[in-house]
């Protein structure tokens, strides 16, 4: 009786345990938050951000007053018969009033350097997540090619049965065994070509996935990824692709190009203040080490000064010019930008109106490719249809159900780069923190 009672015991929890894996759902959301949130690349562009906001407090600071404290050996020597005494130690305390506007620009070049450093950041996250977008679409077709090539197999398998026993009682020639054979073999190599497809599009995730929630992905199918997002955009093409147009100068890489010429321009200014003098406010204290000296308990004197260090050869002049090249450079490559993102944006819209139109049209003919090939075996089995035209009506109706199934994985993944691409979906500033 105990037996029997712990087996029954065991069986309880294998049973909760089993339905509470059945009750975990896959969410793209939390799976791409997954991955961000543990991704190289988003963790190195994050530290980056944050260095850039320190930068930002650190050129901030320069405009307080600078604290300079030295110290030497003592040392006395004769100067037309007057004893000179070289400072013991100097604390001195020294506050810039005018230095050619570097500071100011020094400022705006660290801010810029920041917006460009949570660009890049935003940059890493969407190109990260694309990728993630591109291998689930891959996985989702793989998982419904895969689901389309059993049942084929399936029906294959029961032609041949039938097939093998009209042979044998000499009903049908033994070369429409040989054909249905054939076709079992095209449909098992079609079967493994999506088993791959399925293996590697589950390594690719894995090896985004490094370190983030684990998925069983054995488990999942297409339904596991939910339907297409809805985009929000008009339904005349004109009107659509101006809406498009207006996220071109959000994508993080066009902010990014933009905020790197600001940083180069802003530079400029800081190099070219070198040609100024800097006006400075200093007063310092010096203690000696002279008995003979008069006032070896520390002198005190403040005054305004004026210094000037254009560098070797005026070199801050060629530097200025460099960075106005660069400023240059970044202003195209934001221009280049642009044009790359628009046309991706445009493919993007042009794929997931495609497919959408295409959606409809799969779906019947999915359903007239099924009411065909129910009805071709009907007629085969009374003798009005041959064998080879029953094997090519289960042939198209598995042709046009792949087909359908790419169809939905494409409006489905367009949707998500639509989505990404154009800043609606705020996936990407979660876990960001100023």
């Amino acid at each position: 009786m105990k037996i029997k009672n712990v087996f029954l015991l065991f069986g309880v929890i294998s049973l909760q345990l089993c339905f509470s894996a059945q009750a975990q759902v896959f969410s793209v959301e939390g799976f791409l938050e997954s991955i961000l949130s543990n991704h190289p690349a988003v963790l190195a562009a994050r530290a980056e951000a944050q260095a850039a906001r320190n930068e930002v407090t650190g050129a901030w600071q320069q405009l307080l007053p600078e604290l300079q404290a030295t110290t030497a050996k003592p040392t006395n020597r004769e100067k037309d018969s007057r004893l000179v005494t070289q400072p013991k130690s100097t604390l001195a305390i020294e506050q810039k009033l005018w230095a050619g506007n570097k500071l100011t620009a020094a400022i705006e070049a660290a801010e810029m350097a920041e917006k460009s450093a949570q660009a890049k950041l935003n940059e890493a996250k969407l190109n990260i997540a694309l990728s993630a977008v591109e291998a689930l679409q891959a996985f989702r077709s793989a998982v419904e090619r895969l689901r389309v090539n059993e049942q084929t197999t399936q029906r294959l398998g029961r032609f041949e049965s039938l097939m093998a026993r009209r042979v044998e009682a000499e009903v049908s020639a033994s070369i429409d065994a040989t054909l249905v054979r054939s076709r079992m073999l095209q449909a098992q190599v079609d079967q493994s070509n999506a088993q791959a497809a399925k293996r590697v599009a589950i390594s690719r995730l894995e090896q985004l996935n490094l370190g983030g929630t684990v998925v069983a992905w054995e488990t999942l199918n297409a339904k596991s990824l939910g339907l297409a997002l809805d985009v929000q955009l008009p339904a005349d093409e004109l009107q659509a692709w101006q809406k498009l147009q207006t996220y071109v100068d959000i994508h993080p890489s066009v902010i990014r190009f933009s905020a790197d010429a600001q940083v180069a321009l802003a530079r400029q200014d800081v190099l070219s203040a070198d040609r100024f003098p800097v006006v400075y406010a200093r007063v310092e204290r010096n203690t000696y080490d002279n008995p003979n000296y008069a006032t070896q308990d520390g002198v005190t004197t403040g005054y305004i000064g004026l210094r000037f260090t254009p560098g070797a050869g005026y070199a801050s002049y060629s530097q200025a010019r460099a960075a106005a090249e660069r400023a240059q450079s970044a202003q195209q490559q934001a221009e280049s930008s642009r044009r790359e993102i628009a046309n991706q944006l445009r493919q993007d819209y042009e794929e997931w109106r495609s497919a959408a139109s295409r959606l409809t049209d799969y779906s019947s003919a999915v359903k007239n490719a099924a009411l065909v090939s129910e009805s071709y075996e009907r007629q085969f089995i009374v003798g009005r249809l041959s064998w080879q035209q029953t094997l090519d009506a289960v042939r198209e109706q598995g042709q046009v159900s792949m087909s359908l199934a790419d169809t939905e994985a494409s409006l489905w993944a367009a949707s998500y780069r639509l989505r990404l691409r154009s800043g609606e979906y705020d996936l990407l500033a979660q876990g960001e923190s100023r």
